[in-house]
């Protein structure tokens, strides 16, 4: 009988809301609220429902206080509303999913031409996120029907907010036709081409950085989708079309001194274009089986497409890796970096090594041809503390030496083959697996140069324990 009996003392919530004079304000002075609306405290959820109060809400995620408003006004009351608009109270949502004016208020916030203020765009990407993942076919509906909408977004790209609230858009549908019909409605829109024409010298360089991010984003959740739909998404063929790779390589590339921001967001989504699909893919150090019979499994995947429209521009990216950086000498506890490496190059060298482990004869071939290994090789020994550089030259090195090559040559040159020899197409990728690996091994004279890297290693221990004895 006893645990029967609940009492439930009156909250301080509970109190103002038996008051006649009660406000928003006083109500989100409480420190509880949240945990009281949470806990569905139905006095004070009919509070919130009052299309007065829901509206004061929706300004306080939206409209920007005055200058001189106090602390409370300008950050306390915006993120508290912005919680207690997402707290996942159904009556809210409905609420404000079927209200013309709040849902007008929302996306209204888009509508301007000044930059929008980062806190104030992160709490209304909050709740029209929480709004998706709840409503998605009601706000889908709205958005498809407002001129321009796309451009609204892309306008404050250079807020990662907003490059969010974009990106959740192109996931949220967990209805397989309802994300078809988004999906096809945003390639209508042209969402592709104009984020790969961000990617450009002439713009601003967060807005480039989140065009990067935002096609990266996609292409990894079309993927996802395009699996679970078993088949094609409208925006990735799109996104993995030789059309848009030519665009965005000649936007990386229209002018005689590439921009570092440009080169690096352009790179990453090439990265993401010839990038496997595989959670837990080992590092090629780790991994003894990346190249081979099973390379569908753990090897990075690129389409012919991608990679045919990479290929003829590895001179520029090859040209870049002998590019000294323009900026400042950086000090280390090993001694004074004077160049850095510098960010882009690192970059490229990355992209090479996922272009090399994609196996693919067009790129063994260029890369003997440029002599990339060289390069690659003096970064490594210019460079000995940089282990991420170091990570992806031997990721270079493992593609290369690992490739499955034909009988050794009769002669002591590369291209010779036996005269009983088929000259297939098989044949012919084969021998520009073995004609890379004699580049590396005899050309770059690889192992000569670990070989002296290890001994000066030796000479600078020894010098070591000499001075510290």
């Amino acid at each position: 009988m006893f645990w029967k009996l609940t009492f439930r003392p009156p909250s301080a919530v509970d109190t103002l809301l038996n008051e006649e004079q009660c406000s928003l304000h006083d109500i989100l002075d409480e420190d509880n609220v949240l945990q009281e609306l949470k806990s569905q405290n139905k006095k004070l959820v009919d509070f919130f429902l009052r299309p007065e109060i829901l509206e004061q809400l929706v300004k306080m995620v939206t409209l920007e206080p005055e200058h001189d408003a106090e602390d409370k006004v300008k950050f306390k009351y915006p993120h508290l509303s912005c919680e207690l608009l997402t707290c996942d109270v159904e009556a809210i949502i409905n609420c404000l999913s079927e209200s013309e004016t709040l849902m007008g208020m929302l996306w209204a916030f888009l509508d301007r031409e000044e930059a929008i203020n980062p806190l104030l765009g992160s709490f209304t990407s909050t709740v029209l996120n929480m709004l998706l993942n709840h409503k998605c076919s009601v706000i889908f509906d709205y958005v498809r029907d407002k001129e321009g909408f796309v451009n609204l977004l892309l306008n404050h790209l250079g807020t990662s907010a907003i490059m969010d609230l974009l990106l959740q858009m192109v996931a949220a549908p967990s209805n397989d036709q309802t994300r078809i019909e988004l999906a096809q409605w945003f390639k209508d829109q042209g969402i592709v081409e104009k984020l790969v024409d961000f990617i450009h010298p002439a713009i601003d360089s967060k807005k480039c950085a989140n065009a990067s991010q935002a096609l990266c984003d996609m292409l990894r959740v079309s993927r996802e989708s395009s699996v679970q739909m078993v088949g094609p998404t409208p925006l990735l063929g799109t996104l993995e079309s030789d059309v848009t790779m030519k665009r965005l390589l000649e936007n990386m590339f229209c002018t005689d001194t590439p921009s570092d921001v440009v080169i690096v967001s352009g790179v990453s989504v090439l990265l993401t274009a010839i990038e496997r699909r595989q959670p837990n893919a080992l590092s090629p150090s780790m991994n003894s089986t990346f190249i081979g019979d099973d390379i569908s499994a753990t090897n990075v995947h690129a389409t012919k497409a991608v990679l045919g429209v990479i290929v003829p521009r590895m001179k520029e990216f090859h040209d870049l890796l002998l590019r000294i950086p323009n900026i400042p000498a950086m000090p280390t506890s090993a001694g004074l970096l004077d160049p850095p490496l510098g960010n882009t190059r690192l970059q490229v060298v990355k992209l090479f090594c996922s272009l090399l482990q994609c196996c693919d004869h067009r790129v063994n071939r260029r890369v003997a041809e440029l002599n990339t290994f060289s390069i690659l090789m003096d970064l490594f020994f210019k460079f000995p503390w940089n282990n991420f550089l170091h990570t992806q030259v031997e990721g270079c090195v493992s593609a290369a030496v690992s490739t499955a090559s034909p009988s050794p040559p009769t002669s002591s040159g590369p291209d010779t083959t036996p005269a009983d020899t088929p000259a297939d197409s098989s044949e012919g990728h084969t021998e520009d697996s073995f004609s890379l690996k004699y580049h590396v091994l005899h050309d770059c004279h690889l192992v000569q140069r670990l070989l002296d890297g290890d001994e000066g290693n030796q000479k600078r221990r020894c010098h070591y324990f000499y001075q510290c004895a």
